[in-house]
């Protein structure tokens, strides 16, 4: 499909062109060549297990009385859809 999906027979990568930029906030597989945040989608998944079989080992269940919060952090995925720094287009504004 390609950078976030097609609209009037073009990627709306080439739609989009060199004058403005985005970024996808939920970048997968499906979006090649996209810039933008790759959420590690099976590192919070193992995560969320881990959490489930803590529980499981300590005989709780149901939600916890102290819930505990995990953050797996995000990681930035150049493509052409966000050139970055030192793109000329980046530095004429």
């Amino acid at each position: 499909m390609g950078c976030g999906g097609r609209k009037k027979g073009g990627t709306i990568a080439r739609l989009v062109g060199s004058s403005c930029h985005f970024a996808h906030l939920d970048l997968t597989a499906a979006a090649p060549g996209c810039a933008g945040i790759d959420q590690n989608g099976e590192r919070v998944g193992a995560a969320a297990v881990d959490l489930v079989v803590e529980q499981l080992h300590a005989n709780e269940f149901g939600r916890p009385p102290n819930p505990k919060t995990v953050l797996i952090e995000g990681r930035w995925v150049p493509g052409k859809t966000a050139p970055g720094p030192g793109h000329a287009a980046v530095k004429a504004h």
